[in-house]
């Protein structure tokens, strides 16, 4: 047979080209040349180009009989076509035969592209479907669409129905559970008093606030009814001209446009609009001066040239004494002349007694020292203008939960919302209806609780294989064998494992409820002013800040904290321990001041930690920021239109004092002092002293007081500013997760309430290192664990073997010496010996069958065998123990670390819980830590509302003016301005459009400026008043002079106030300025007498500070004799006094008498005439 093959391709990509004619015969030597007899053959391409032609010899006839074999030439001709010549059709043809061809030939024939493009022949593809004509290709593609979008839309249609069916059996949750759910856990009352401004979860903030914004200004401040809105009464200072001008714009109720006040207020220098309105100073002469001031003064009110005071006049008591009195003197001092056994003028016994110590101690009080200043205090009360816009934000991780536990009851066969729960909470409905769809699909399996501690009838899945094989760095605790698989390792990750992620229904049940009821023990909802990232809602409102001032006054004692009795002569040492008890808020508070410790400064005065408590028992929501040199506490409190701006301020005065009277109380009962004594001993402190009993016949009792301060405390309104709040986005308690930790973990390290929190905050960012590490080490547990079980397992069967050999051998010595080997010996081999008889046999054979000298070789080589396999047991056995050791110590470093991320989870779970507890409190100090560039872009396109006024007056009451005036009475003077406006009140009458536009805040607000917090309100000053907010100031401005009143007290004087300004009217006035001022004077001092809400008060601190009041004891320890015996010693030392006596008293006779010369001279020699004379020796 012979085969002849090949292909006709492309030339220029080498895809075959089909249909062409391919013609094969047998030529003469000659080319092109074919005898008469020539073989011939042609056959057509295939698709691929491909052609294959066999024959046998008989078939081919030579014309030569020396010819055994063909000639082969081939050509390639193209498709026949009706009027094409055939010269035409020649594609290709061999240059040469094949001589003499073998019974297989093969032939590769290249043709181009131009070839086939003039013969008219299509070009072929790689692809075969490109050979496809075009219509047909279409209409097949266009039955595959159609075909495509038929079997999507069967699926799409199939899936829609399977979804349908799903949604109709899990409809009840939303329609019914899901309502019944959210109102369970909800916080909000079932009825709420204003359910209009409850933002709901498809409500908009934004509509809700405009609404709530409509109704507040129609409702409230559009409203004459008292009851809906207080009259804003005030007071306005008028001068007579004033007066006389402003009742020519007032009508017969005396109500007068805001023109016509306007007019007055701008020729007082007042302007409209403000930022802000701060009380004056009143006493302005009496200010600290300047040495430049002092020069002014000395050039414009030069002082009154001085008074020659003359001579002193004689001191009262001087007189004059002659020699007539030097026996008066003698009397006085002979009169009391006692003998030695009489009695002593002048007792022993101490000076001190019980009565006079107590005296002392009650009438203690020593004045404060030019250091102490009087320290001011602010406090804040905040009004609101529009009604607040609730919202509450509900754990959707609840939510969730809920309805995955729902739908999984439904898909194994229950009913959540079956009637015999009706009228039950909706979780414990679940929970029953899940606990009986988990006890009708219980399997009779025996289930073992382990250390995790999984509920009864849970079914824990099997360690799942991994795919592709098995080994090191797989995420499954297998061995390379399954006969040698080693114990599964506690993963890391079986606590965090998502509920929902369990395929088994009844698996997954039991672990959602368990996750729904651990959600339900944190804080899953808030209720916060509306706001969202979108939308939030604004406010209006006024913040009046108070100045409390804290004037220091004398000390006093306070408690007895120890008494301390001592013997004569006896010393005793002293140890005093002062210990301050904290509440825990305030500790942890101050101390995490560390952190800020090179930003701020801190004072440990008494009269700060006092404000300090009482502004957080008020409120502690609204911070304050201390700029000069006071001291600065805070409180906020919230007002509405609905209260008098009198009974306002008020109120808000006397709450803050009652609170720092309770602070103060707290704060002495907080302080406590404790003195402990011990018997002297080498053993010293340096906080040690001591104390000892001078006296040798009478003991003493030393007590120790507490030293207390007594401040005065006088309240004033001092500054009122129009603000604007903008409710905060706040994060939704699912929110409060890891990341989020990790994000504000700087700022929650400043402003943690408890330190122990801290650690956590250090370390949270590592957990993710930690899920890392532990998995390795988990991995390599369970590896040396496969290792430990491979070596246990290939000890068993070193062990067995070396035993069977040595039992073996044994059984052999047996048979052949005839004895009985025993069940013992032969037992222990027939596991690993089918056969052992025959064993036996054939090792007796090698062993003893053959030559003596061939039996001990073999019976050497036997033991040399069965000694390897002893030392083989051994070796396994040594790497056993090495692996096992090895496995011991992994095992310890990964249950470690297991152990301290388990507990560090555990901590991060813990510091959740704290966080949504006091979430906020956090929440301030994030946005408080804010950059202000950042909350600026954040914040400047939220829409405000700009307001209309569409009624603006004042109703003037004309005819009732207050007999006393807001200017201090030296304001009166000429040489002060000469002011004699009186105080009118007034009541302002403003409506407004209901109808508003708005403005974005950067154009309202200074948003560089965040005065503080309302819950989730930040408050920020207005750049300038608006018409609401001029409303809500009225009663707190005079609008004629644009100064700050009290509408409570407009004059507001305390006595150490005003008797500070009289004293300096004093020094600084003349006496005729003074007695025209006095009328004033003695008004207002009668006024502030016969007030009976006094606006000061005294309140008592505690100090650090002790001091000691001696008491001698009323009876002396010395014996009888010894008391006379220092009698008898007194009376010689008043013997020897009273003989100094006697001689000054001769000293003044002798200078009565004219007696000069030195009374000390003991001798004197006088020398009367001329010439020589010698002294004697002894008289120089």
């Amino acid at each position: 047979m012979n085969a002849i093959s090949g292909r006709v391709v492309l030339k220029e990509s080498g895809v075959g080209i089909p249909d062409l004619l391919v013609v094969l015969f047998s030529a003469a030597p000659q080319v092109g040349a074919a005898s008469a007899t020539a073989f011939r053959v042609s056959v057509l391409t295939k698709a691929d180009g491909s052609f294959e032609v066999t024959y046998d010899d008989v078939d081919f006839a030579c014309g030569d009989a020396k010819d055994r074999r063909p000639h082969l030439q081939i050509n390639v001709l193209a498709p026949e076509e009706p009027g094409v010549p055939p010269q035409t059709q020649l594609l290709y043809s061999a240059a040469a035969p094949r001589e003499n061809a073998g019974r297989t030939e093969q032939y590769i024939v290249r043709i181009t592209t131009a070839q086939l493009q003039k013969a008219g022949i299509s070009v072929p593809s790689e692809i075969s479907a490109d050979l496809e004509p075009a219509p047909s290709v279409v209409g097949r593609l266009n039955a595959l669409v159609a075909r495509q979008a038929g079997i999507v839309d069967g699926a799409v249609s199939a899936a829609r129905q399977l979804v349908d069916a799903h949604r109709a059996r899990v409809a009840g949750f939303h329609t019914n559970f899901q309502p019944a759910l959210v109102s369970a856990v909800s916080k909000l009352p079932v009825a709420p008093l204003n359910p209009e401004r409850i933002v709901g979860p498809n409500d908009s903030v934004h509509g809700k606030m405009v609404a709530v914004a409509h109704q507040g200004i129609a409702d409230t401040i559009n409203s004459d009814s008292p009851a809906k809105r207080a009259p804003a009464r005030g007071f306005i200072s008028l001068t007579p001209s004033q007066l006389a001008e402003l009742k020519t714009h007032a009508d017969a109720n005396g109500v007068v446009a805001a023109a016509a006040v306007a007019k007055i207020a701008a020729g007082n220098g007042a302007t409209a609009r403000t930022t802000y309105v701060q009380a004056l100073d009143r006493l302005p002469p009496c200010c600290p001066t300047t040495p430049s001031i002092d020069c002014a003064d000395s050039l414009f009110d030069p002082p009154a040239p001085p008074v020659d005071p003359g001579a002193p006049p004689p001191a009262p008591g001087d007189t004059a004494i002659g020699s007539t009195d030097v026996p008066r003197f003698l009397g006085r001092l002979m009169e009391p002349l006692t003998a030695p056994e009489e009695q002593l003028v002048v007792g022993l016994m101490p000076v001190a007694t019980r009565d006079t110590v107590q005296s002392s101690i009650e009438g203690f009080t020593f004045d404060p020292s030019p250091a102490d200043v009087p320290a001011f205090h602010d406090f804040n009360s905040l009004q609101i203008a529009f009604d607040y816009v609730w919202q509450e934000a509900i754990d959707q991780g609840v939510l969730d939960l809920a309805q995955n536990a729902y739908e999984t009851i439904v898909e194994l066969g229950g009913t959540p919302d079956h009637p015999d729960y009706k009228g039950m909470h909706p979780l414990r409905g679940l929970t029953a209806e899940g606990n009986l769809v988990m006890k009708a699909n219980a399997t009779p399996t025996v289930v073992v609780r382990d250390h995790r501690g999984e509920p009864p009838g849970t079914r824990l899945p099997p360690p799942a294989s991994p795919p592709g094989g098995q080994g090191f760095g797989t995420s499954t605790s297998t061995c390379a064998s399954a006969s040698v698989r080693g114990p599964t390792v506690r993963d890391h990750r079986t606590s965090v494992t998502n509920p929902v992620a369990i395929d088994d229904p009844v698996m997954r049940l039991p672990a959602l409820l368990q996750a729904l009821n651990k959600k339900l023990l944190e804080n899953y909802s808030f209720t916060i002013y509306g706001a969202n990232a979108q939308e939030r809602s604004v406010n209006f409102g006024i913040l009046n800040t108070f100045r409390q001032k804290w004037t220091p006054l004398a000390y006093q004692a306070g408690p007895l904290v120890k008494s301390i009795p001592l013997a004569p002569k006896q010393t005793q040492k002293l140890v005093i321990t002062r210990k301050t008890t904290k509440k825990r808020s305030t500790k942890e508070l101050e101390n995490n001041l560390r952190v800020l410790k090179d930003e701020t400064s801190s004072t440990n005065r008494a009269e700060q930690d006092i404000t300090k408590k009482a502004s957080t028992n008020t409120s502690f929501t609204f911070s304050n920021e201390a700029k000069g040199d006071y001291e600065v506490g805070s409180d906020t409190s919230t007002t509405t239109f609905k209260q008098d701006a009198a009974k306002s301020t008020d109120d808000t005065k006397k709450s803050f004092r009652e609170a720092v009277f309770k602070a103060a109380q707290e704060f002495k009962h907080e302080k406590t002092t404790e003195i402990n004594t011990e018997e002297t001993s080498s053993d010293e402190s340096v906080e040690t002293t001591e104390i000892s009993n001078p006296n040798d016949e009478i003991a003493v009792t030393y007590l120790f007081y507490e030293l207390q301060r007594r401040y005065r405390l006088f309240e004033r309104l001092y500054r009122v500013q129009p603000v604007v709040l903008v409710a905060q986005e706040f994060p939704r308690p699912e929110d409060i997760d890891e990341s989020w930790l990790v994000r504000h973990d700087w700022i929650l390290r400043r402003a943690i309430l408890d330190d122990s929190f801290l650690p956590v905050l250090e370390n949270i960012a590592a957990t993710a290192g930690d899920e890392i590490a532990l998995d390795e080490m988990r991995l390599n547990v369970s590896q040396q664990r496969c290792i430990v079980s491979e070596l246990r397992q290939e000890l068993a069967i070193a062990t067995q073997q070396a035993t069977a050999q040595r039992q073996l051998m044994d059984a052999v010595v047996y048979h052949r010496s005839g004895a009985s080997s025993g069940g013992g010996i032969l037992g222990g081999i027939e596991h690993v010996v089918s056969d052992v008889a025959g064993a036996v046999e054939k090792v007796g054979e090698f062993v003893f069958g053959g030559p003596a000298d061939q039996n001990g070789s073999n019976r050497q080589a036997l033991q040399e065998r069965a000694n390897d396999a002893a030392d083989q047991v051994r070796d396994v056995l040594f790497r056993l123990e090495r692996e096992v050791t090895a496995l011991n110590a992994l095992t310890e470093t990964y249950t470690k670390a297991l152990r301290e991320h388990n507990n560090h989870l555990t901590e991060i779970a813990r510091l959740q819980v704290h966080i949504k507890d006091n979430i906020m409190y956090y929440m301030q100090a994030i946005w408080g830590h804010e950059p202000p560039d950042q909350r600026y872009f954040r914040l400047h396109n939220t829409p405000i509302p700009d307001l209309t006024p569409t009624v603006q007056s004042y109703r003037v009451k004309f005819d009732g003016p207050l007999t006393m005036s807001a200017a201090p009475p030296h304001a009166s003077l000429p040489r002060f301005g000469g002011s004699t406006a009186k105080l009118f009140p007034v009541e302002s009458v403003t409506k407004f459009d209901t109808q508003f536009t708005f403005k974005p805040l950067s154009q309202v607000a200074d948003l560089d400026r965040l005065l503080g917090f309302k819950g989730n309100y930040a408050i920020f000053p207005l750049l300038e008043s608006n018409a609401l907010t001029d409303f809500m100031m009225d009663p707190y401005v005079d609008r004629a002079t644009g100064q700050l009143l009290d509408p409570s007290d407009p004059v507001n004087w305390s006595i150490d106030e005003f008797s500070e300004y009289v004293c300096c009217l004093k020094k600084k006035l003349t006496a005729e300025e003074l007695q025209t001022l006095r009328p004033q004077l003695d008004a207002i001092y009668q006024a502030i007498l016969t007030n009976p809400l006094r606006d000061d008060d005294v309140l008592v601190v505690p100090t650090n500070s002790l001091f000691i009041e001696a008491l001698p004891a009323t009876h002396t320890l010395l014996e009888r004799f010894k008391l006379d015996h220092r009698m008898i010693d007194v009376k010689k030392a008043e013997a020897e006094a009273r003989e100094k006596e006697l001689d000054n008293v001769r000293r003044a006779a002798r200078i009565l008498a004219g007696e000069r010369g030195d009374p000390h001279v003991d001798k004197k020699i006088l020398i009367e005439g001329g010439g020589n004379f010698v002294v004697p020796t002894g008289d120089q």
